[in-house]
């Protein structure tokens, strides 16, 4: 993946009003003709995750999938809106959406597991510089 360049974003205060641009990008990255915009997630493993304990994975589970599902809804209200990003994209190039996180977590199949190119909508740090 490449970097992408030159793309404005505004602070994150711009970002509540109508009708501004999107700042709650983490990271952007373009793939051919696929814009990749990506959110960052810093979840933790705690040591009951990192044992397996079910409760603690359960959790993470959640977390993440409530991530994915809220990024999911949040790409596709930039493709609807591709004003939103404050760039004008090429008419041939898709938007695409990805969550990272520092680890692989355990989902469910669903908005989680949705492939994007070879990785998944929620993919870990490593999957994503393989």
């Amino acid at each position: 993946m490449a970097p992408a360049r030159d793309v404005p974003l505004t602070n994150q205060e711009e970002d509540q009003k109508p009708g501004s641009r999107c700042t709650d990008i983490d990271a952007v990255a373009v793939r051919g003709n696929t814009l990749l915009l990506i959110d960052c997630k810093a979840f933790q493993a705690t040591d009951a995750f990192m044992r397996g304990e079910y409760g603690a994975v359960e959790t993470m589970r959640r977390k993440v999938e409530q991530a994915s599902e809220a990024w999911h809804d949040r790409i596709g209200l930039i493709r609807s809106r591709p004003e939103l990003l404050g760039i004008q994209l090429p008419a041939d190039y898709s938007i695409e959406g990805l969550v990272v996180t520092p680890f692989v977590p355990f989902v469910r199949g669903g908005p989680a597991t949705a492939a994007v190119g070879e990785l998944l909508h929620v993919s870990s740090i490593s999957e994503v510089f393989i």
